[in-house]
């Protein structure tokens, strides 16, 4: 009987996790400084207001992602976390060669509302550097609304 509850609470989250397919635009940006880039694999998740979404890798193909300096352009799609992110949980594998990672930013833009929310971090993600961990969870510094320019 537990096995089949398991089974519908995760059923029950993709259900709500893709069903309204709104988008986030989510830019990570590596710091600028020696061996900042990392080769392993990113993934994140958003905590809103309403709920959070699923662990999403972040890839684009053919693309070498996080390098030093680097600002990266991904696309999020999940349902609509509310009316604020509130937090984010980012972090990698400890894979490939160099995975050690300084990440300094992250920014996720509410495509629909024009409503961007930013993350700093500006520490390592490395078993070798600073604490030791791949993981961080990045509390809402602040967050600003685009204004729409009216047209007369």
């Amino acid at each position: 009987m537990k096995l089949f509850s398991l089974t519908l609470v995760a059923v029950v989250g993709f259900f709500l996790d893709s069903s309204d397919g709104k988008k986030y635009d989510v830019k990570v940006l590596t710091g600028n400084r020696a061996k900042a880039g990392t080769d392993a694999n990113v993934y994140l998740i958003l905590f809103g207001t309403k709920r959070n979404s699923s662990e999403s890798q972040l890839t684009r193909k053919f693309v070498n992602n996080f390098e030093q300096g680097n600002q990266d352009h991904f696309e999020v799609e999940t349902a609509d976390l509310g009316a604020r992110i509130e937090k984010i949980r980012i972090r990698h594998d400890n894979s490939g060669v160099a995975p050690g990672w300084f990440l300094q930013e992250v920014r996720v833009t509410d495509e629909e509302r024009h409503i961007t929310f930013w993350f700093p971090c500006d520490r390592w993600l490395a078993t070798g550097e600073g604490d030791g961990k791949t993981s961080v969870d990045l509390p809402l510094d602040r967050f600003e609304e685009e204004k729409e320019e009216k047209k007369g």
